[in-house]
C-alpha cells in the first residue's frame, strides 16, 4: 500500500523564470560514532541578471530510524538561518526506518541576502546521539524577468512497493511552448525500476540504485497535466525494496536566452603556430555579452580571446586567433575551437573541430 503523501505546495504563472535544483547528500548527522555534527552542500540556482524572487522554497529529505517531528537541527543558507517551516512535516515508512521531508519558505533570504548569487551554500547542524541522514535537498524559485512561465510544484514523502504507483495532477493553465516534468526519487536496489509518464509522453524508465533526477518532455497542451510514477514489479524478491518519490515539478516556460554557434572558416600554419579565423553566430532569443573564444589542443588551452561586443539574436561576429602548437605535450592532429558564454548564471559552451 502506498505510504505517505505528496502535495502541491507552490503554483504560479507570470513574466520571469522558474529555476529548480536538487542534489543528493547522504551525510549521517549526529554525535554518535560514524556521524558528523555538520555537513554542507552547494546548490546552484539559475536566475536572470537583475531579477528578484517572487517565491522560493527549500525542501530537505531526511532518513531516520524512527519518526521525529520536529527534529531539532539548524539549517542555514549562505549564513542566514532558515526558520519559516511548513507544518506538519511529511513522513513515509521505508526499509529500516522513515523518510521525512521538511519544507521552508526562503524567499525573504533570497530577496535580502542572495541577490545575483547563483551558487548557494546549505549547512545543516544536528547534535544528537540518535543519528539522521540528510538524503536530498531541493531549491525552487520563481524570478522576475523577460520570459514567461507557469509551474506546479509537488513535494512530500511517498514510499512505494514494487507494483505500486503514485499520480499527481499539475494545473498549468494555458500552453506557453516548452513543457517539462522533473521527478526526484530514491531507488533502493539494482533491481528497482520505475516508469514515468507525464502528459502523454513516451514512457521513461530509470533503474536504481541511488538518488535519481528524471526529466521528461511533455507533449500535452491541456491545462491539467497528469504525471504517473510506476514502480515496476520485477517478479523476484530483493532487499531493500521500498522506493521513495520526493519531488514532482511540472513547468512550461520560454526565456530569451542566447545560443551561440562557432564555425572555423580558415586555418593557416607556419613555424609551429596556427592562425584561425571563424565566425560566432547567436541563434538564440537573447543577447550574449562578451563571449570567450578558446582554442584547445590535446585538452590544453593554446589560446583565448574575449569578444568585446555584445552579440544580439540573429547577429554574428567574425574573429581571428593565433595559437602556438608547442604548448601541447605532443603535436595535436585536431584543434577544438570553443565559444563560452554566460546564461542565467550558468557557463555554457559550444565547440567546433578542425584538422591541423
Amino acid at each position: 500500500m502506498v505510504n505517505g503523501k505528496i502535495v502541491e505546495l507552490a503554483r504560479g504563472q507570470g513574466e520571469g523564470y522558474v529555476s529548480y535544483t536538487s542534489e543528493y547528500s547522504g551525510a549521517q548527522l549526529g554525535s554518535s560514532p560514524g556521524s558528523v555534527r555538520r555537513t554542507f552542500m552547494s546548490l546552484f540556482l539559475a536566475r536572470p541578471e537583475g531579477s528578484e524572487p517572487r517565491s522560493a522554497l527549500l525542501a530537505l529529505g531526511v532518513r531516520a530510524r524512527e519518526a521525529r517531528s520536529p527534529f531539532r537541527w539548524k539549517v542555514t543558507i549562505d549564513g542566514a538561518t532558515v526558520t519559516r517551516e511548513f507544518k506538519p512535516q511529511f513522513q513515509a515508512e521505508i526499509d529500516r526506518g522513515v523518510y521525512m521531508k521538511a519544507v521552508y519558505d526562503v524567499k525573504p533570504l533570497l530577496a535580502r541576502r542572495l541577490t545575483e548569487r547563483t551558487s548557494h551554500r546549505l549547512v545543516a547542524l544536528y547534535d544528537s546521539y540518535q543519528p539522521i541522514s540528510l538524503a536530498d535537498a531541493s531549491l525552487i524559485a520563481a524570478f522576475s524577468g523577460d520570459g514567461r512561465y507557469t509551474y506546479s510544484y509537488h513535494t512530500g514523502a511517498v514510499s512505494l512497493e514494487p507494483g505500486e504507483q503514485v499520480k499527481v495532477d499539475a494545473n498549468l493553465g494555458g500552453w506557453i511552448g516548452h513543457r517539462t516534468a522533473i521527478v526526484t526519487l530514491h531507488l533502493p536496489s539494482a533491481s528497482s525500476v520505475v516508469r514515468i509518464i507525464a502528459g502523454g509522453s513516451e514512457p521513461v524508465e530509470v533503474a536504481g540504485p541511488g538518488f535519481k533526477r528524471v526529466r521528461v518532455r511533455i507533449p500535452y497542451k491541456g491545462g491539467m497535466v497528469p504525471v504517473a510514477v510506476k514502480y515496476l514489479d520485477p517478479g523476484e524478491k530483493f532487499y531493500p525494496r521500498i522506493a521513495v518519490v520526493s519531488d514532482v515539478l511540472v513547468y512550461d516556460q520560454v526565456y530569451p536566452e542566447p545560443r551561440l554557434r562557432v564555425k572555423v572558416t580558415g586555418l593557416e600554419e607556419e613555424n609551429g603556430k596556427v592562425r584561425l579565423s571563424g565566425v560566432v553566430e547567436n541563434t538564440g532569443m537573447g543577447p550574449a555579452s562578451r563571449p570567450m573564444i578558446i582554442v584547445l589542443g590535446m585538452g590544453i588551452r593554446l589560446a583565448s580571446r574575449q569578444l568585446e561586443d555584445m552579440i544580439a539574436p540573429g547577429e554574428s561576429r567574425e574573429f581571428t586567433l593565433e595559437a602556438s602548437l608547442d604548448k601541447a605535450p605532443v603535436r595535436p592532429s585536431t584543434l577544438t575551437v570553443r565559444v563560452v558564454w554566460s546564461s542565467l548564471g550558468r557557463t555554457v559552451f559550444e565547440d567546433d573541430h578542425v584538422k591541423v
